[in-house]
């Protein structure tokens, strides 16, 4: 589960990895100071609950959106191919059409 806390310090914005709730302490990345974090059970259960309709959310059909990017790319590229290699064959045909003549 990932937390987004700020440093009672600097200000700066931290993000735990938690897997429980409970105390712990975090360290600031950018000052290094130390500071606790409570993380209740509620809060636990309501970050977990919302992390998971965010991710159902990003599903379309069973697939990711990632996973949908890369097959609509797939299919322009192919397709892209497609036309080239009858443009292509349409010119060699023409060229054959030519130095029949």
């Amino acid at each position: 589960m990932k937390y987004s806390v700020t440093c009672n310090k600097c200000g700066k914005r931290a993000v735990l990895k938690l897997s429980a709730p409970g105390d712990i302490k975090c360290k600031c990345p950018t000052c290094g100071n130390v500071f606790p974090v409570h993380v209740s059970r509620a809060s636990f259960a309501e970050e977990a609950r919302r992390q998971e309709e965010y991710e159902h959310a990003r599903m379309v059909g069973g697939l990711s959106q990632r996973t949908l990017n890369r097959r609509l790319a797939a299919f322009f590229i192919g397709s892209l191919l497609f036309v080239c290699s009858v443009i292509g064959g349409l010119k060699v045909c023409a060229m054959v059409a030519q130095a029949a003549m």
